[in-house]
Order: C-alpha cells, then structure tokens, then sequence
C-alpha cells in the first residue's frame, strides 16, 4: 500500500549526455600535449600557431 506522495518513489532523473562538440575547458589529452611542448621549452605562441597554421606545400 502506497501512502506517501508519488514524488517520493520516483526514478532519479536522467543525466544528461556529455557534449561532444568543443568545450570551453580542456582535455587531459590538451593538456599532457602543452606540458610536453613546454618542456621542449616552446612559446605560446608556437603552440598557438600549430600545425594548422602551417600552409600546405
């Protein structure tokens, strides 16, 4: 016999998925790569630039 409210036996709600596009923080993977490219003691602004910056040949 049920005799409290109907709220109190409900499911937890859902989580919500984990977003797949960009985030505004970052990932291990992001930064495990700058503390590599800072122990090669390369600039912000090389690490900046990146590959992408590079035109194709």
């Amino acid at each position: 016999m049920d005799t409290g409210p109907p709220w109190q036996a409900s499911e937890p709600p859902a989580r919500p998925e984990e977003p797949v596009g960009p985030s505004r923080y970052l990932t291990e993977a992001d930064r495990i790569h700058i503390a590599c490219r800072l122990r090669e003691k390369a600039s912000f602004r090389a690490m900046a630039a990146g590959p992408a910056a590079v035109p194709p040949p």
